[in-house]
């Protein structure tokens, strides 16, 4: 199977996946994130940024940041939520980077809450539910392909 086949068969099993667990088990939200995330882990497979540590840690710690910038923006500020996007994403790079966590899809969770019309539980319950799901799915796949031998989240991104 050419190579791009094989990474767009990955990402779709990786989202698929996702979306039955979410229908399964009746979890509020699909994040957009994970779609991104299912690219690079079947696209890049060696890349630090998708080692299963990378993706949990990387979508738990942007997301964190999310539920803050989403809380500070519920706080009625007297200027357009929206204006927290920028500082969140940044943050979240900051403290994925500072902690050898980076996985660049993961940026985009302080940006889905302030976007999307979310309730913090819900936003909560996808994420960690998410990052698990999406970690669990890439170590399962390093074991069947060998992937990720080379690359571990310690390494420079």
């Amino acid at each position: 199977m050419p190579k791009g086949w094989r990474a767009a068969l990955i990402a779709f099993l990786i989202v698929q996946t996702a979306i039955l667990v979410v229908l399964a088990f009746d979890v509020p939200m699909i994040l957009t994130s994970w779609a991104s995330s299912a690219a690079l882990i079947g696209g890049l497979r060696n890349s630090p940024a998708a080692r299963p540590l990378a993706v949990a840690g990387g979508h738990i710690i942007s997301g964190l940041v999310g539920l803050g910038a989403l809380a500070l923006a519920q706080q009625g500020l007297p200027f357009d939520p929206r204006w927290l996007i920028a500082p969140g994403v940044g943050l979240a790079v900051f403290l994925m980077q500072a902690t050898r966590l980076l996985h660049p899809p993961a940026a985009a969770n302080p940006a889905i809450t302030l976007v999307v019309p979310t309730v913090a539980g819900d936003f909560a319950i996808a994420l960690f539910m998410g990052a698990a799901l999406l970690a669990l799915l890439t170590f399962l796949l390093d074991r069947v392909d060998g992937a990720g031998q080379e690359a571990m989240p310690n390494d420079t991104v």
